[in-house]
């Protein structure tokens, strides 16, 4: 052990360890290309030596924040009112704990009105969420060298957590089970990736139940919901189900279902996909998706780390969501 007046630096650990500087650092940093037996050796060499990383002189020898940021393209609307970033918060966790074994930091940007504010972020990565084809905010971040990966089909992303169906296959499925013959999907108008998918797998005609697509701005969210649901199920009174990914949407559709009278679930049968406060704490509550977020997590970890050893683009899978059924899907 290093003496009270001798700090142990990570040359003396690769010394006693018999490996090379870099390769002492980056198994310490939790970074690919080391093999399992040498980062072992590694960081037990460290623990002997009573090793701990300087993190202000590491950043000024690396030019890295080592730090990593989470945002939402999602307008303000969606993501705070209510769920209070439950999804970026829930989310977060997993990806925080995959980081810190990697000797990184993770912090949550709020949604964003003017991209100007994302330039005070100092970090080396990001993870967008809800990303559109041409998003704006990938793009700025990418124009200040920042590593971006999307949970979606951002272009020009260095890595992409790919969402499939985004839920939609296994929630049509579920209603189509439960009775449903004609579903409203209520997307928003705004291209983010799960309308992207969503839309992408309605357009291939392999949903098991008649489907018509609803639209409402994201940023009018429950409000829009609601607005949008009355003008349809006023419209075309055989729609018997509304799926909406946004938990803003669905929440607006029960209040809807309310207004014209319409019981859930035996009238007018509601679903989302987050499974957060909206939908738990609605009446009736809301049949949602476990989106299995460990799993979630551990993927966009994966994908920040290739992206900051190289260019890509990396490309991984989402977890296959689970139904959570509840009262508003709930018929005999």
């Amino acid at each position: 052990m290093a003496s009270d007046n001798s700090r142990a630096t990570i040359v003396d650990v690769a010394r006693a360890a018999g490996v090379s500087v870099s390769t002492a650092s980056r198994a310490l940093n939790g970074l690919d290309r080391v093999d399992e037996t040498t980062r072992a050796l590694v960081r037990r060499t460290a623990e002997e030596l009573d090793y701990r990383p300087n993190v202000r002189a590491r950043r000024l020898r690396t030019g890295r924040s080592q730090g990593i940021a989470l945002v939402t393209a999602l307008p303000e609307r969606v993501v705070s009112e209510v769920s209070e970033l439950g999804f970026m918060l829930e989310l977060a966790m997993p990806v925080a704990r995959e980081c810190l074994n990697r000797g990184y930091t993770l912090m949550i940007a709020p949604p964003v009105s003017d991209l100007a504010q994302l330039d005070v972020l100092d970090v080396d990565a990001a993870v967008v969420l809800d990303a559109s084809g041409e998003d704006p905010i990938t793009a700025r971040l990418r124009s200040r060298g920042i590593k971006v990966v999307a949970f979606g089909r951002a272009a020009h992303a260095h890595g992409s957590l790919d969402r499939g169906n985004a839920g939609a296959d296994v929630m049509l499925a579920h209603l189509a089970e439960r009775g449903a013959r004609h579903v409203g999907v209520m997307l928003s108008v705004e291209d983010y990736s799960v309308t992207s998918s969503v839309l992408e797998y309605l357009d291939r005609e392999a949903a098991p139940v008649r489907c018509t697509v609803l639209r409402a701005p994201a940023d009018e969210g429950e409000a829009g919901g609601h607005r949008v649901a009355l003008e349809a199920l006023r419209a075309d009174p055989s729609i018997d189900a509304i799926y909406a990914p946004l938990d803003a949407f669905a929440a607006g559709a029960i209040l809807a279902a309310a207004e014209l009278g319409l019981p859930v679930p035996d009238r007018l049968m509601v679903a989302t996909n987050y499974d957060g406060r909206r939908a738990a704490a609605s009446d009736p509550p809301i049949t949602a998706l476990d989106l299995d977020f460990p799993g979630l997590g551990r993927e966009i970890a994966g994908l920040v780390f290739a992206a900051l050893e190289s260019d890509g683009p990396h490309i991984a899978s989402s977890p296959v969501p689970t139904v959570i059924p509840r009262a508003s899907t709930a018929r005999t």
